[in-house]
């Protein structure tokens, strides 16, 4: 097994080409994605924060066809993962949340 640049090549090619199996940065971030994503209520849960708009927790648990409190543990997830982001509006501190685009 040849090296290039420390990494261990599969295939030998010609000279200028290497294969490398060493895994890609970002591969680990790509996996808990798409994690994320197999959930069909977190996915609903995206799918009606697409637009842009940002709405309260109990009516993107409506739009899952969740329990509240289910929605509360999806939320959760979505937010820590940096999905979601958490706007707090109005008199009695109603979170509105929102698709973090940056």
């Amino acid at each position: 097994m040849a090296r290039f640049a420390g990494r261990r090549i599969v295939a030998a090619l010609p000279s200028d080409v290497a294969i490398c199996t060493d895994p890609v940065l970002g591969d680990a971030e790509i996996a808990q994605v798409g994690a994320l994503l197999a959930d069909r209520a977190r996915c609903r849960v995206l799918m009606a924060l697409i637009d842009g708009r940002a709405l309260c927790a109990s009516v993107l648990a409506d739009e899952a066809g969740v329990s509240r409190s289910t929605a509360s543990g999806l939320l959760g997830r979505l937010t820590s993962a940096g999905l979601l982001r958490v706007e707090t509006h109005g008199r009695h501190l109603a979170e509105y949340f929102h698709i973090t685009w940056d």
